[in-house]
């Protein structure tokens, strides 16, 4: 320990003493504060709001003169959070007030001379920093008052920081747990967004399309994010696919919004247009090979001898491998004999060296097929995979 450590250990003591009080000063305040004369009673949910606001006050102005550890500002501190219960501008900055001269008179009753000796120099640190903290929050009062009587400023507001991940809310305008993130391609993307917004969703405007934030706050977050995402699809009702992701978090709303874009990418370069919401999984594979041209091309070759021998040959296989292998329900559903559907799957086999029975044979030919569909354009839904929803 240093000798300025040594000096200031009479400091830390009573500064370590009026901490443990905290929460006894902050009921007192809110006593105080919540019984003063006029005032509407205060609900248990703002009651004890009220008291957490003034115990990081109160240990926060109490980091104005601790040397210990670096101050972190009132904003990235997270002192002032009065949420929904009606803490207003003038009630808390009426209890910042109290909770500081509260705080300071019981630093300068507990101290000992020496230690009194030490926290007079620290003084004009501690007026300052409560100074600061009460001006924050009569600046908050403001900026929400304001909020209130601009809401779609607010809202703007929200939607950019929620872009960014900050759940930081905007003046009058609380933040969900998280957010269902859609990618709606829109021809005109103005009225899509006014859509939106009559629904309290979140819209950003971006050429030929619209990021939609749809809140969800629900114990299953992933389910009812489905849930919602389909609700805002059906009233949106695009006339081309959508873009679909489900961050479990705001924090990974950046990464979710360039998840749904690359859906709705993927899509276009397959020449994609029937109306679903789709998350890039449903298009996983084609994502990839769309970003690997000569690797498409080269899985796509494995069926050229199919394709250019007999067109019913590619159609047999597709449907093959869509019904999951099952030959004899395949051959009903097709309108023809067992023997030729095994006739048909026998000179696949035999074209491309590829095993019907074997797995990773299997697997190399759903590829191949989704891969000739990326290099074709095809028009056709990957195979094994289901948009989300369809509009219907």
């Amino acid at each position: 320990m240093s000798g300025d450590d040594r000096h200031l250990e009479p400091l830390h003591a009573v500064l370590d003493r009026v901490s443990c009080a905290v929460p006894r000063l902050a009921t007192a305040t809110v006593g105080v504060v919540g019984g003063r004369p006029g005032a509407a009673p205060m609900t248990p949910a703002a009651t004890e709001a009220l008291r957490t606001i003034v115990s990081r006050a109160a240990r926060w102005v109490l980091g104005s003169v601790d040397d210990r550890a670096e101050q972190a500002g009132i904003s990235e501190a997270g002192l002032l959070d009065p949420g929904d219960h009606g803490l207003t501008g003038p009630l808390l900055s009426q209890a910042c007030t109290d909770i500081c001269q509260r705080t300071w008179k019981a630093l300068v009753a507990q101290a000992t001379p020496e230690e009194g000796a030490l926290l007079l120099e620290r003084t004009a640190r501690y007026l300052a920093a409560g100074s600061l903290l009460v001006e924050h929050v009569l600046t908050c009062s403001r900026s929400a008052e304001e909020g209130e009587a601009h809401p779609e400023a607010g809202r703007q507001q929200l939607l950019a920081r929620l872009l960014n991940g900050d759940r930081r809310p905007a003046p009058g305008i609380p933040v969900a747990a998280t957010y269902a993130v859609l990618v709606v391609p829109a021809r005109h993307p103005a009225a899509t967004a006014s859509v939106a917004a009559r629904h309290d969703w979140l819209a950003a405007e971006q050429p030929g399309c619209v990021i939609v934030l749809v809140p969800v706050d629900g114990p299953d977050r992933r389910a009812e994010g489905r849930v919602r995402a389909r609700h805002a699809y059906r009233i949106l009702s695009p006339e081309q696919p959508a873009g679909l992701a489900l961050p479990a978090t705001v924090e990974d709303i950046p990464a979710a919004v360039t998840e749904a874009r690359e859906a709705v990418a993927t899509l276009r370069r397959l020449g994609r247009h029937e109306p679903g919401l789709l998350q890039l999984d449903d298009v996983l594979l084609e994502a990839v090979l769309c970003r690997a041209p000569e690797l498409a091309a080269r899985l796509a070759g494995r069926l050229r001898p199919v394709t250019m021998r007999d067109p019913y040959l590619l159609d047999t296989l597709t449907a093959f491998l869509d019904s999951d292998c099952e030959r004899r329900e395949l051959a009903r559903q097709l309108f023809i004999h067992p023997n030729t559907l095994n006739h048909r799957l026998r000179r696949v086999s035999e074209l491309t060296g590829l095993s019907l029975t074997n797995a990773g044979d299997l697997c190399l030919l759903k590829a191949s097929l989704t891969a000739w569909r990326v290099t074709s354009g095809a028009d056709s839904v990957s195979a094994g995979r289901q948009p989300v929803s369809r509009a219907s």
